[in-house]
């Protein structure tokens, strides 16, 4: 596990991951970035990320421990996500991996963020509160 606090690094991963991003396959996520002002890492002031050697079971482990460290903090009153997008940073720039200090025979899995919540700030990112996509099963 990473803890990273230093904001140009956190800036690097941020921008190298745009970068990777907006050339990706990926619509969804080339959408999101487009929105101005979008950050993958939301400016948040600590990422968190979590790696694991390869194994079955290896992405499964470190996002049930991001899950868990989510509710930790919230139980503390401060805001959380769970992240997998900035991943496409190690990929681009694996010098990166030594930057944070992920051990080789490792890679990165699943990341979360953490600080005090502010208003969303960001167009098109507000809570949709639609719940037409459950489906309850008596």
């Amino acid at each position: 596990m990473s803890v990273i606090q230093n904001a140009n690094l956190l800036k690097e991963i941020n921008d190298v991951a745009t970068e990777a991003g907006l050339k990706s396959d990926n619509d969804f996520l080339k959408q999101r970035l487009a929105i101005p002002g979008y950050k993958l890492l939301y400016g948040a002031p600590v990422l968190i990320v979590l790696s694991a050697p390869d194994g079955e079971f290896s992405a499964a482990n470190t996002a049930c421990a991001a899950t868990n460290m989510c509710i930790a903090a919230t139980e503390l009153e401060l805001g959380t996500c769970y992240l997998a997008g900035f991943l496409l940073a190690f990929t681009a720039k694996p010098e990166l991996l030594q930057k944070i200090g992920i051990p080789e025979g490792f890679k990165p899995r699943c990341g979360m963020i953490i600080g005090y919540e502010g208003p969303n700030q960001i167009p098109g990112m507000e809570w949709i509160e639609d719940y037409s996509n459950i489906n309850y099963v008596d």
